[in-house]
C-alpha cells in the first residue's frame, strides 16, 4: 500500500494495455537496499534478472569444459557458470574495460568463487589474434554484447539519447 501519482491516465491504460504506472511518493513498507544488506556483502546472493539467470542453465556448463564469456562484466553470468559447474569448468571471462574487469574480479571475490577461471582485459573482437590458444579449444561461448545491456531489472520507462 502506498500513496502516489499516476503517471499514465486511464484512457492510455485502456488504449495501450500497458497497465497503470504509479510514481510512489510514500510507501507503508520499507525495504533495505539490496547492496547494503549484510547477506549481499557476505556473497550469499547476486541480484540478477530472470532471463540472465536462464543463460547459465541453457549454456549448461560441465566439468572440464572450456567456456568463454566474451562480455563478462559485472560478473553475474560468469559467476553462475562457475557455480553451475561446481567450479570445474574452465571459464575465461573477458571484458575490454579495465574498470569493468576490476568490478568483475570484485564480484567473483565477494561471491567466494573458487575453481578454474581466468579474468582478462580483452577486446573480444580480436580474441582469435590475442588468444590463439583458445582457437578450436573452446566448448561453449557466451556472448552478451554491451549494446543489449538494459540493466538487471525490467523498467517501465527508459530514455535513450545520442549524447555520450
Amino acid at each position: 500500500m502506498a500513496f502516489g501519482i499516476a503517471e499514465v491516465d486511464g484512457d492510455e491504460v485502456l488504449n495501450t494495455r500497458r497497465g497503470i504506472a504509479v510514481k510512489t511518493l510514500v510507501s507503508v513498507y520499507t525495504m533495505p537496499k539490496v547492496r547494503e544488506m549484510r547477506e549481499y556483502e557476505l556473497g550469499l546472493f547476486y541480484d540478477q534478472s530472470l532471463p540472465a539467470q536462464w543463460v547459465g542453465r541453457v549454456l549448461d556448463p560441465r566439468p572440464g569444459e572450456v567456456v568463454v564469456d566474451m562480455n563478462a562484466a559485472p560478473g553475474g553470468k560468469a559467476s553462475h557458470i562457475i557455480q553451475l559447474s561446481n567450479g570445474k569448468a574452465i571459464v575465461h571471462a573477458f571484458d575490454r574495460s579495465e574498470g569493468k574487469v576490476r568490478e568483475l574480479i570484485e564480484t567473483l571475490s565477494r561471491l567466494g568463487m573458487g575453481g578454474l577461471y581466468r579474468v582478462e582485459v580483452r577486446d573480444t573482437r580480436y580474441l582469435d589474434v590475442d588468444r590463439p590458444d583458445l582457437v578450436n579449444s573452446v566448448d561453449k561461448v557466451l556472448i552478451d554484447p554491451p549494446c543489449t545491456d538494459m540493466g538487471v531489472r525490467p523498467r517501465l520507462f527508459d530514455v535513450k539519447t545520442m549524447e555520450p
